[in-house]
């Protein structure tokens, strides 16, 4: 059974499968106008960098030559656009496209500072390795940016019903519905194939997913999610000097919090509550009060009254926050506290939502799978709707965090924890 969907305002993704029309300068000429504009703002990016590189080199090493510098300017933007280019940075199926487009982004600038780090060992010029270390991170912090400016236009076009492609889903008519509620929920970006297949396998994606032949017959693998490795010990390292740095950072504003509970309520600063962590392990969560200091004992009367989804227990307008409490959660500001648990390694920067040991404990075989990594001060959880969420909606989101979790998802998140925080989005 087909279902053709016409959509105007967001882009559709695959049902069964999913065919495009040719190709049409009306209907998808954006993509190559889109395509050349992000490969103009990587080049210009990397261009800018190395300039000025290249006068921070010469003003510190006044022995550097004007040609042996051009020399390097010329290989070091050749290596780092030839890595982009290998590394399919900027193939059409990933721009626009999630975590995917900066995951890339970010290996191609990765591999490129490891080849300038080879080459800066074997060569005598003065400043070669000062060199490596300052175009690399510096071309980053530059082309991230850019790279997500870019896409708000796109976005917006979208929502104004451009820069779309019709598609066929073909399938199941429960499997096609709840696709295409998904797709409109949070739409997919960008695609130039001509063809995408999707199982029944709504919630895998990223590097655990593998086509093989087998006798002729396209398969698809599903590897098992690894909780170990390299990656995590990179993960870990994150949390403890990202903790560090944000508690420095945010000293100010932490001691501004706690003088503002102080004058508004009496009673602690901190409010201790027991969660649940890693393999089920129980820690402590430091947390700013927002509550009367009596507010687990009230609970019991609220009960009836509970507005969260599931297990949750939540209100809009829970009589036991304090007119400072209000703002701190409008805000999350009263989550600060969490970076101590972050740098004591009992939680991570990113994350599920660390639960209570009555909710784990009402936890099915498969909800569990949350507690196989640490809770996070924030999540999928927190930027795709916080407070809002459904209980069901909340735990497919931890359950894809915990199995398609990488290095470009968390810092994707981070940077929608940002958005989703200033906004006050969900919060309550």
């Amino acid at each position: 059974m087909s279902e053709q969907v016409q959509h105007t305002r967001h882009r559709p993704v695959t049902g069964g499968a999913t065919t495009r029309r040719t190709t049409s300068p009306t209907v998808n000429g954006w993509e190559p106008a889109y395509r050349y504009g992000v490969i103009a703002a990587d080049v210009l990016c990397t261009l800018l960098v190395v300039v000025m590189a290249g006068a921070v080199l010469q003003a510190r090493h006044t022995s550097v030559g004007p040609l042996s510098l051009l020399a390097l300017e010329a290989i070091t933007i050749g290596v780092v656009l030839g890595s982009l280019f290998l590394n399919r940075v900027w193939n059409t199926t990933v721009l626009g496209q999630g975590a995917e487009e900066f995951r890339r982004l970010g290996r191609g600038l990765f591999a490129s500072v490891v080849a300038l780090g080879l080459g800066a060992l074997a060569a005598e010029l003065p400043g070669a390795r000062l060199w490596v270390f300052l175009v690399g991170p510096a071309i980053a912090l530059v082309a991230f940016p850019v790279r997500y400016l870019l896409r708000r236009p796109l976005h917006r076009a979208r929502g104004e019903g451009r820069c779309l492609l019709p598609v066929l889903a073909a399938g199941n008519v429960d499997t096609v519905k709840d696709l295409v509620s998904r797709t409109r929920r949070a739409p997919l970006e960008g695609t130039g194939t001509e063809m995408v297949v999707a199982p029944a396998l709504m919630d895998f994606a990223g590097p655990r997913l593998h086509v093989t032949g087998v006798l002729g017959m396209p398969l698809l693998r599903v590897t098992e999610p690894s909780f170990t490795g390299f990656r995590r010990v990179v993960k870990a390292t994150v949390d403890k000097i990202g903790s560090c740095a944000l508690l420095a950072l945010l000293s100010p504003v932490l001691l501004a919090v706690a003088v503002a509970i102080m004058v508004d309520t009496r009673g602690p600063v901190l409010y201790k509550q027991r969660r649940v962590g890693k393999d089920g392990v129980p820690f402590t969560i430091l947390k700013f009060r927002t509550m009367v200091t009596n507010a687990d004992a009230l609970r019991a009367k609220l009960e009836q009254l509970n507005e969260g989804a599931g297990v949750l227990f939540k209100m809009k307008r829970d009589p036991r926050v304090t007119a400072v409490g209000r703002v701190l959660r409008r805000y999350s500001l009263d989550e600060l506290p969490q970076l101590f648990n972050v740098l004591g390694g009992s939680m991570s920067l990113v994350g599920p939502r660390p639960p209570l040991p009555e909710e784990s404990a009402k936890y099915g075989p498969d909800v569990r799978r949350r507690l196989l990594v640490k809770p996070g001060l924030t999540g999928l959880w927190q930027v795709s709707g916080r407070s809002d969420l459904s209980w069901e909606e909340s735990v497919r989101l931890d359950l894809r965090y915990v199995e398609d979790w990488s290095l470009a998802l968390d810092a994707l998140i981070l940077w929608k924890t940002f958005r989703a925080v200033f906004g006050g989005q969900g919060a309550y």
